[in-house]
This record gives C-alpha cells, sequence and structure tokens, in this order.
C-alpha cells in the first residue's frame, strides 16, 4: 500500500506538487534529503517549505529549502551550511511579450543553453526566446535567442547576447518501420559579450535511431567548427569539432528499464581535453503505474531523483 499522497494541480500546465520527501545532489549543496510543507496560496499558487539534512565526503550540514510554483513561475532556492551557498534556479513565463519567452535565472545551478547542454555559472539572470521559425520540405528551424548578465566563478561578469539555430528533419528521411530511421542534424550559435569577445559555433552531421522490441536507440554525428573565444569557462562549446552523441534505454522486465547517455569528443579538443564529456546511467523502476526514477550524471556529480504515477487510468490502481 501507498500512503495518502496530495497532489496539487494547475488545470492549464502539467505543474504538480506533492507532500513528498525531497531528496537529491546538488554540486554546490551535497546531498539532500528533507521533509515540509505545502502553502497554498492565491489563484492555486503553492510555496513548498522545508529543512533539509546535506552532506558529502567532507560532512554534514543544515540548512532549507523552498519552492514557488504558479500558472507563470516556478523558482526554487536552497541553503546549506555545509558549503555555505544559496543555490537557486527559477523560470518566468513572459506571455506579455510572448509565449515562447521566458526570464531564466540562477546561482550556483547548471541551466539550459541550448544545444552547448546544460552550464553552471556562478550566477544568471537572462531572457530566452525559444520557437519555430519555419517548416518546409520534412524539415523545422528552431531559434533560441537570449540577451543577459552572467557571472563565473573567476567572479568576472559581464553581458551575454546569443543566437542559436536548429535544422532538422521533422520526418525519417530514410527508413523502414521503427527498425531504422535516418535523419539530418544542423546547429549553429553566435554569442556576443559585453567585453567585446564574439564566439561562434557551427556543426552538422546525420543521426540514426531504431527500436527492436524492447531495445531504443539513437545516435548522431556531429562535425563542426569553433570561431573566437568567449570570456567565460562555464560558457564554452564542450563537445568539440568532431562528436558522437548515443543514448539507448533497455526494458528488460514489466518492473525494471535501465537507460544511458553518452557524448564523445573524438578530437579531444574541448577546454578539458576530455574524450567523455556526457556519461549518464538512468533507471526506471516499478510497475507501470508508479515508475521510480533513479539516474546519475557522472560529469556533472549530480544524482537524479523522479516519480510518475499514472492517476485515473483504467490501468492504474491509482483513482
Amino acid at each position: 500500500k501507498v500512503p495518502i499522497v496530495k497532489l496539487t494541480t494547475e488545470r492549464e500546465t502539467s505543474r504538480i506538487e506533492t507532500m513528498l520527501p525531497e531528496i537529491g545532489t546538488e554540486r554546490e549543496l551535497g546531498a539532500y534529503v528533507g521533509y515540509g510543507y505545502v502553502f497554498h496560496l492565491f489563484r492555486g499558487d503553492t510555496l513548498k517549505v522545508l529543512p533539509i539534512l546535506t552532506w558529502d565526503s567532507k560532512g554534514i550540514g543544515g540548512g532549507g529549502m523552498a519552492r514557488y510554483m504558479s500558472r507563470t513561475n516556478r523558482t526554487e532556492v536552497f541553503y546549506s551550511t555545509l558549503k555555505n551557498n544559496f543555490v537557486g534556479l527559477g523560470v518566468q513565463d513572459l506571455n506579455f511579450i510572448s509565449p515562447d519567452t521566458t526570464l531564466q535565472y540562477g546561482s550556483h545551478s547548471y541551466m539550459d543553453n541550448g544545444f552547448f547542454g546544460r552550464q553552471r555559472p556562478k550566477y544568471l539572470i537572462e531572457v530566452v526566446d525559444d520557437r519555430k521559425i519555419a517548416e518546409a520540405y520534412n524539415f523545422r528551424f528552431n531559434l533560441r535567442s537570449s540577451a543577459g548578465f552572467a557571472e563565473d566563478y573567476e567572479n568576472f561578469s559581464t553581458a551575454r547576447f546569443q543566437v542559436q539555430g536548429t535544422l532538422k528533419n521533422s520526418k525519417p528521411l530514410l527508413g523502414y518501420k521503427d527498425y531504422i530511421n535516418l535523419g539530418i542534424s544542423s546547429n549553429f550559435a553566435l554569442s556576443a559579450y559585453g567585453s567585446g569577445d564574439t564566439y561562434g559555433v557551427a556543426r552538422i552531421g546525420p543521426t540514426l535511431s531504431s527500436s527492436l522490441g524492447p531495445l531504443n536507440l539513437w545516435t548522431a554525428y556531429y562535425q563542426g567548427g569553433i570561431y573566437g573565444e568567449t570570456p567565460f569557462l562555464f560558457d564554452q562549446y564542450l563537445y568539440g569539432k568532431s562528436n558522437v552523441k548515443f543514448t539507448g534505454n533497455i526494458r528488460l522486465t514489466r518492473y525494471l528499464t535501465l537507460g544511458y547517455l553518452t557524448s564523445l569528443n573524438l578530437t579531444r579538443d574541448n577546454w578539458k581535453n576530455q574524450l567523455i564529456t556526457e556519461n549518464q546511467f538512468f533507471a526506471w523502476v516499478g510497475p507501470e503505474e508508479l515508475k521510480f526514477k533513479l539516474g546519475y550524471d557522472v560529469e556533472r556529480k549530480r544524482t537524479v531523483f523522479g516519480l510518475d504515477m499514472l492517476v485515473g487510468s483504467e490501468k492504474s490502481a491509482f483513482e
């Protein structure tokens, strides 16, 4: 039996708040666990507040966590005595500008930066517009534009303006059922900084996907070029001029699925001179209506936890 779980939902969004305990890992916080209370505010907004226990190889600390969620905002803030850091991450929808525009802000957190992956500045606040520009001849073109202010861990700060474009096929270019499908994907990025620096990246390559019973695979090879320099270490393109990406999962039983994701810089020309630039392991455990998601991101030293519940379906025991 599962104890009573209260779900607070907003009809027009997919955001759900629960009374479940919080558990996870943040690089600038440590591992944490805590249990608290959900306050119900005006217009269906929620504020979850809880004390947390944090720990790593150097010791144990205490702190707190708060998460505010509304129809247009999600903000999380953590504090721990272990590293004496405030870790925060938030997104505010800017619907008065466009439904594709948001304000992204955070401190000591891994934040989304398009095809560059999740990057960790010391502080960042930026307006992001991410939208589909055109779709024709079985290709779709998306444009991600951003403007904001960032600071890195060397205490250097300046403005950043960036444009990223993605062109890829909407349907497979060549394939046979779900067994094998070929496509093509291309990205470019151009950044300008308040320091006067400019930085550009462009890449293109084939993609291959396959679904063979319980096995699902996706891989891509990108060949590209890099121009100029960025004044931020966190902002550098990590995957290099010659890049292979792979992700896959296999359903072993009804109760267990395993997954893996990796990215290889074949030329080792990134700032770390590393071959492996992404290395993540995943597992989905449990029956169909209750899946626990567990994972570990080796490069960012982050543990990932999640919970999927199928509620109200004829196939589900949850009414």
